[in-house]
């Protein structure tokens, strides 16, 4: 408990965190809330809908060179592929639908398919 206690004390003493005791936490959260309106004001463009094309096309292009190279001996071509499509389809694609990343995007194909609602 000690250690705890002065581990405690170190970090008030710290200049690295000495900044979080002059914060102004309500003018931070007015200014951030004042953004996240300003900035959903703003519907993405084509460029969007571009860019997420690329990406499902570069995830595509992995997957089809993985699977065809799976049946030569195992070698690092094979796997990176097979696993940037996996993060690919997770990370990039998928987490960003479930969280409604693409439900603002202009019209088309890309937006029906990539929507969370």
């Amino acid at each position: 408990q000690e250690q705890q206690q002065e581990e405690e004390e170190s970090l008030e003493n710290d200049e690295t965190t000495a900044w979080v005791k002059k914060l102004d936490f309500d003018a931070f959260q007015k200014d951030v809330n004042a953004l996240g309106k300003e900035l959903q004001k703003e519907t993405p463009g084509e460029d969007i809908v571009k860019h997420l094309n690329k990406i499902v096309s570069w995830n595509n292009a992995a997957m089809i060179a993985g699977i065809l190279t799976m049946a030569l001996p195992p070698n690092p071509f094979t796997i990176v592929a097979l696993s940037t499509w996996t993060y690919a389809s997770w990370t990039m694609i998928g987490h960003h639908t479930c969280h409604g990343g693409y439900n603002r995007i202009g019209g088309g194909a890309a937006a029906k398919k990539y929507k969370s609602r």
